[in-house]
């Protein structure tokens, strides 16, 4: 018998046998089979290890240290018009990916921007950007513009694009290529803190969140 492993890790499956944490898995039917019970197999172990579900999808970064927390400068936020963020967004995802790198003009975003996609509904922009930064191989992901960014009205601005990439993970798991759909939202000018700033972010993909997080686990060749 197998001892109960204290890590979760996959070894190399042949065609008709799948070794996962320490259970083998006879003559799985398929490899979508396989998967999903790699996928059970490994949620499993990663909630019994840390005693609690994963809050966000994929980001959940660990919270920041408390020396970094109190050396942390406070952004300067910049309002301006919304053709000038169609132009600085448009330069933060297509050159400087930031869907990967995290490299983002935070000026123009409010400090609670929600972020949203298929996966994941997190508040704040330093823990998106670290949860980015932590997750994504930004040397192995591209990002690239279908069309360029609209403005669809006063305070929303939209795009479309195709991405793909590999997540910093030990099995070394590929994004494979798929389009999104994006849109961008501008708090109205109304005095807030927040007014003139963009508050959220909210993306659709051509693939399900499930298909997405299935992916998460499915290694791949470097």
């Amino acid at each position: 018998k197998l001892p109960t492993p204290k890590a979760c890790k996959i070894i190399p499956r042949t065609p008709t046998n799948v070794r996962i944490v320490g259970q083998v898995v006879e003559d799985a039917p398929s490899s979508i089979s396989r998967r999903f019970i790699a996928l059970a197999a490994l949620t499993s172990t990663t909630r019994a290890a840390f005693a609690a579900p994963i809050p966000y999808g994929l980001y959940a970064p660990p919270p920041p240290s408390s020396s970094a927390s109190a050396g942390a400068t406070k952004t300067t936020k910049t309002k301006t018009t919304a053709q000038r963020y169609v132009d600085t967004l448009t330069d933060d995802l297509a050159n400087k990916r930031y869907f990967f790198t995290g490299d983002l003009t935070t000026e123009i975003f409010a400090d609670e921007c929600r972020f949203i996609d298929p996966t994941t509904n997190v508040k704040g922009v330093e823990r998106y950007l670290r949860a980015v930064r932590v997750l994504f191989d930004d040397s192995r992901s591209s990002v690239r513009l279908l069309a360029p960014l609209r403005l669809t009205s006063p305070t929303t601005i939209e795009g479309d694009y195709v991405a793909e990439g590999y997540l910093k993970l030990p099995w070394n798991p590929k994004v494979p290529a798929y389009e999104g759909h994006i849109v961008w939202t501008i708090a109205p000018d109304d005095g807030s803190p927040s007014a003139g700033l963009i508050v959220e972010q909210r993306q659709t993909w051509s693939v399900s969140g499930n298909k997405a997080l299935l992916e998460t686990f499915t290694p791949s060749v470097r």
